[in-house]
């Protein structure tokens, strides 16, 4: 994916999650993950009826992102 991909797809996530502000963080998700492993989880995110989210679908989206990668669960 070229760099111009890559920011249509950050703002494609921050657009879809309502935050476009954050855009340049979803850029960096995009340079980190692969394209499918984003939108597996932006698709789950966005099935998951309101109600069952307890803070918002942008901050559901980083947790199950942050849930599948081991930087965050290092005991180091």
């Amino acid at each position: 994916m070229d760099s111009t991909q890559q920011d249509a797809f950050a703002h494609m996530l921050a657009n879809t999650l309502n935050e476009p502000g954050a855009w340049p963080l979803y850029r960096k998700y995009v340079q980190r993950y692969p394209a499918s492993f984003l939108k597996e989880k932006l698709d789950k995110v966005m099935a998951t009826p309101p109600e069952q989210i307890t803070t918002n679908r942008a901050a559901f989206f980083i947790f199950l992102i942050k849930q599948y990668d081991p930087r965050y669960h290092s005991r180091d």
